[in-house]
């Protein structure tokens, strides 16, 4: 069983340095992985780095095609 947790983000590499760091930090049992995915809002402050350091999947949003609905 996969667990996924997606999480949008736009400059905020710090808080989601914490928050990848707390969910790696979760036990779960063997027979279930997580799969972390970041959706980037066009981050400029190292954000995108976070998510990879951590092993999240990075998808790419534009400005344009973001809306909080």
């Amino acid at each position: 069983m996969v667990v996924s947790v997606v999480i949008r983000v736009r400059n905020a590499a710090a808080d989601l340095a914490r928050c990848l760091a707390a969910l790696r930090a979760q036990t779960m049992p063997a027979s279930m992985e997580l799969e972390l995915i970041i959706v980037d809002n066009e981050s400029t402050d190292g954000s995108v780095e976070v998510a990879s350091e951590y092993g999240a999947v990075v998808v790419p949003i534009s400005l344009a095609d973001f809306s909080w609905g």
